[in-house]
Order: structure tokens, then C-alpha cells, then sequence
């Protein structure tokens, strides 16, 4: 880890931090790192994201509300507590470090919550029942959903103040760390602050569709579209198909996010020839996406 990267372990000794930093700069490598370290040490740890999908980028990853038994509407404390299931009460008393990923999705009040159900397993009025917390996300990134109510991000919210997380922000860019022109036009991007040069450099790039070639990687909006693009490409491969079933295999049924099974389709057809991107790195076969 670099320098920044240590000052989050040494920060968490007394205090409660949020990591943050633009793409590429290593946050959830120094959270998995942070994890390993407070383990080394006796300490149970639990990483919790705001979405299932970003919960997936770890081994042992759950979403925030599957973690501490959060309803997925607004709901009074005291109904909360009273539904807490003997398993999420063991965890809230257990835990001495929690992780939170992706909370430019998440709502102060889900944070506030968190906070006095803590409190209450933990039998400690201190922030959080004295549990550190580990807060990552950037928030230039996707903020949370908001139905008929005013729009406010987690740092704008009261109990933000109140909980006086220490900000340490990545700056050391890794992934594109050999393209500096492209690491500023994300930069630019990131920020909304287009300049001319950036333009240029994306307007050099813009083809018409019929230009394209086959093996360019297309992005789409929905899946639908995706998934229509895909089965499209595979049946022009002159190959015959594999179907690959999917298996879904846990010790604990219940430990599984509720839209769990839905985010995994059934089965997925190859053909040799096929190009193939995973959705999770896998280090131990050297692939990464």
C-alpha cells in the first residue's frame, strides 16, 4: 500500500474514516487490505456495500441492509429492533469493524440507523456502539434514489457532522497510470468540466456505426439491448454452442441478498471464438475485467 493507503489503518485505530478517490486509485484494494489487517488482529470484520453487485467485488461481501436487517422502506427504529432476527443481532454485537462501499448511494438516515442499531447490540451509547467505521465511495458517482423527497447526498445530510468521519482521498492513479492523456479525460469527465483538449481527444474517436468493427467492445445502456447485441454476435460464430448452467452454492441460504437469484442468469451460451469479460476479477487465474 501507499502512504495514503496506511494512513487509512492507522487512522482506524481511533477514529472512523471515509475513503474516497477518483476510479483506478485502489479503494477496494486498500479495504480489502484494511480487512485483512484488522483480521490479523483478532478483530470480526463485515463488508457491506449499498448494492448486491458492488457487495460481489468481495469474498465475504453483503449488501448493507442484509447485514443489519434494514427494511427496504422507510421504517421506524423501534419497528426495526423489534424485528431484528437472532443472526443480524449476532452480527451487530460481533462486529468491530464495518465496511461500507459505494455510500454515494447511501441515505443519511440508513446511516443514522445503522448507527443506533449498534448502539443497541452493542449495549454503548458511543458514535456507532463504538465500532469503527470504514466508509469508500466516490461520490461524483451515482447518488442515491430519492422518491418523492428532496435530493441529499449522505455529506449533506445532519448526522454526516455528527459523525465525524476523517476524509482520506486517494490520489495515485493505477489503472491508467501509463496514459496520462486519458487519465485526465476522465478526470474531466468525472468532474463535468469538459475542456477543449478533452473534447478534441473524444471527438477523435467518434466513428459512424457502420464503421465499426466487430470486435469493438460496445456499451449499452439497457440490458436488453446487451444481451440482443450478444446473442447476435454468437450465432454469426460458426461453432457449435456450450451451455453453461448456473450454480448457486452458500452455507446460509439467508446470507444471500434477496435479489440474489435474479441477478444471475440461468445458463449462458458460449462458442469457441466467443469474446468473454467477467464481472469479477479472479487474481488466482490471473483475470481481471
Amino acid at each position: 500500500m501507499n502512504t495514503q493507503q496506511k494512513r487509512v489503518g492507522e487512522l482506524l485505530v481511533k477514529r472512523n474514516v471515509f475513503l474516497t478517490g477518483p476510479a483506478g486509485t485502489g479503494k477496494t484494494y486498500t479495504v480489502k487490505e484494511i480487512e485483512k489487517e484488522f483480521q490479523q488482529n483478532k478483530k470480526q470484520v463485515y463488508i457491506t456495500a449499498t448494492t448486491g453487485i458492488a457487495s460481489r467485488n468481495y469474498e465475504n461481501g453483503m449488501t448493507l441492509h442484509s447485514f443489519a436487517g434494514l427494511p427496504t422502506t422507510k421504517t421506524d427504529i423501534k419497528i426495526i429492533l423489534n424485528k431484528l432476527s437472532p443472526i443480524v443481532l449476532d452480527r451487530l454485537k460481533s462486529v468491530d469493524l464495518l465496511i461500507i462501499d459505494e455510500v454515494s448511494m447511501l441515505k443519511g438516515e440508513t446511516l443514522e440507523i445503522v448507527h443506533l442499531l449498534l448502539q443497541h447490540a452493542k449495549s454503548n451509547l458511543d458514535l456507532f456502539g463504538g465500532v469503527r467505521i470504514l466508509l469508500a465511495s466516490d461520490f461524483f458517482q451515482l447518488p442515491p434514489i430519492f422518491k418523492n423527497e428532496q435530493m441529499k447526498l449522505l455529506f449533506e445530510h445532519p448526522f454526516w457532522k455528527s459523525a465525524q468521519f476523517v476524509t482520506v482521498q486517494l490520489t495515485e492513479n493505477y489503472r491508467q497510470q501509463n496514459d496520462n492523456e486519458f487519465q485526465q479525460c476522465l478526470t474531466d469527465i468525472r468532474e463535468g468540466d469538459i475542456s477543449r483538449k478533452t473534447l478534441n481527444y473524444l471527438e477523435s474517436r467518434a466513428q459512424e456505426e457502420d464503421t465499426l468493427k466487430n470486435n469493438y467492445l460496445r456499451v449499452f445502456f439497457r440490458n436488453k439491448e446487451t444481451e440482443g447485441y450478444n446473442f447476435k454476435r454468437i450465432k454469426e460464430i460458426n461453432q457449435p454452442p456450450v451451455y453453461l448452467t448456473s450454480q448457486i452454492k452458500t452455507f446460509n441460504k439467508y446470507e444471500l441478498p434477496p435479489d440474489w437469484p435474479f441477478q444471475i442468469p440461468a445458463y449462458v451460451t458460449l462458442k469457441i471464438g466467443a469474446r468473454v469479460m467477467i464481472s469479477k476479477n479472479l487474481p488466482d487465474k490471473d483475470l481481471v475485467n
